[in-house]
Formats: C-alpha cells, sequence, structure tokens
C-alpha cells in the first residue's frame, strides 16, 4: 500500500463537512477502494491528522481506525492545501522532484506556499 496524497486531501474535506462527531465505520471516498481508504486512515491517524479510536490486537498492532474528527494539525494542514491553485502547484512540485518526501517536508511546502500567498507584497516587521 502507499500514502495517497489527493486520497488524505478528500478524507480531510470530508471530515472538515461533517455535522457531528460520530466515527464512521467503513469510510467510502468516490474513486478509491475501501482497502486504500483505511490504510491512509490509519497513516492520517499516526500522523495525528485525524482523531479517532485505534483497533488494536492483543499485541498493540493497529489493524483499524474508527475516525471522527480533524485534530488541530488536521486543519492547519488542509487549510493549507484547500485552494485548488496551491494544491496542484504542491503536487507538481513533489512530482517533478521524483515524488518521495515525508509527510513532514510537504506540510512544510504547504505552509511555505501558504505563507507566500498571505504575505506576498507586504513588507516583513
Amino acid at each position: 500500500m502507499t500514502r495517497d496524497l489527493e486520497l488524505i486531501k478528500q478524507i480531510l474535506l470530508h471530515f472538515e463537512n461533517k455535522s457531528d462527531w460520530g466515527y464512521e465505520k467503513d469510510l467510502e471516498i468516490d474513486g478509491f477502494d475501501k482497502k486504500q481508504v483505511a490504510y491512509n486512515l490509519q497513516l492520517m491517524y499516526e500522523s495525528e491528522l485525524i482523531n479517532g479510536e485505534a483497533i488494536t490486537s492483543n499485541t498493540g498492532r493497529i489493524y483499524d481506525v474508527l475516525p471522527f474528527r480533524l485534530t488541530w494539525k488536521g486543519h492547519e494542514f488542509l487549510d493549507n492545501i484547500k485552494d485548488q491553485s496551491r494544491w496542484t502547484k504542491i503536487k507538481k512540485t513533489v512530482t517533478s522532484k521524483g515524488g518521495n518526501f515525508s509527510m513532514e517536508l510537504i506540510k512544510k511546502l504547504a505552509f511555505k506556499l501558504a505563507e507566500e500567498a498571505l504575505f506576498n507584497g507586504y513588507t516583513k516587521l
């Protein structure tokens, strides 16, 4: 399985648009199979983008996550990638540089582009 940035964005948008905090069993995202969604939910839980209940084995291995909302970090990351032109630039940059970067670097790139958009034309104090 692989981490899928487009799927991660769609999951973040899904939880931002939810009107309650109930957990989601078998979350479905159009265009992605259930195993992909489940795997990326686990990654998002581990990276603290979403809050949820981890379902673990007797040895403590996480084998499923029942997600129910975004975390502060999840909201922050989504705010930085929500703009479609910025998101396209992030994906193009990642792809053009080989496509294999840590989530922390991708978050930094998203932050940097959002910062540039906000402060473009302002003089730093």
